[in-house]
């Protein structure tokens, strides 16, 4: 039996008045990854959310969307974390660092490195462009993030290759395989493997490994030292 642990009222935003033309809402925008963060020799929960398209959400304090927040496992009270996302997927935790990977526009699909209270900048600033660019239209969205306040990302995809899932690669599977992350793609159908600088700053190396098949999930399996 399942009961409600944490919820919040943000994507009640369908208005039975409109039309289905008028209500711009995506339910593919919506974020949802979760993993185990410890805080003060807490254990609580991280949890992003996607701005299921209501973009300027990401930068409103008052709002969860297009946020990480931080959630407490004993009383679901939460906090937000980090802010200016437009749709992250992914989410990696490993000594007190964290990781995302998140979906941008038309390009500009992004990993970027998590710290408490910083802002990533969307709607703002994005290496993306929107999908009815033309190339005689003004750019909507700045390219550059630290200029403007926001942390820079890790590194930006352009093209878009749809990032899904971000994991670590254990030591136990391959001792050559030190400080990689695998990233997951649905557009790419590929699985991206990162080397990644010791405090997981900066992408070293990047190997494509094609699957030609969209890839959203992915798990390592200890006990049969394989990934699923």
């Amino acid at each position: 039996e399942f009961e409600n642990f944490f919820t919040y009222p943000d994507c009640e935003i369908l208005d039975k008045n409109k039309s289905k033309r008028e209500i711009k809402f995506n339910a593919q925008a919506s974020g949802g990854r979760m993993a185990i963060y410890t805080e003060n020799g807490s254990k609580k929960m991280l949890f992003t959310t996607g701005t299921f398209l209501i973009n300027s959400n990401a930068q409103k304090d008052d709002s969860n969307l297009g946020k990480i927040l931080l959630i407490d496992l004993e009383n679901a009270q939460s906090k937000v974390f980090a802010k200016g996302f437009r749709n992250p997927q992914g989410l990696f935790v490993k000594n007190g660092k964290i990781l995302t990977s998140s979906h941008g526009p038309k390009g500009g699909d992004e990993i970027n490195k998590i710290l408490y209270g910083k802002n990533y900048g969307w709607p703002i600033s994005s290496y993306g462009t929107e999908y009815k660019y033309k190339k005689d239209d003004n750019l909507k969205y700045k390219k550059n993030h630290l200029n403007h306040g926001f942390e820079e990302p890790v590194f930006s995809f352009v093209p878009s290759v749809g990032l899904s899932q971000i994991i670590g690669v254990e030591d136990s599977f391959n001792q050559k395989w030190r400080n990689n992350i695998l990233v997951t793609s649905l557009k790419g159908s590929s699985i991206f493997r990162l080397t990644m600088s010791e405090d997981y700053s900066k992408i070293i190396s990047k190997e494509r490994i094609i699957v030609n098949e969209r890839i959203r999930d992915i798990y390592f399996d200890e006990e049969l030292n394989k990934f699923v």
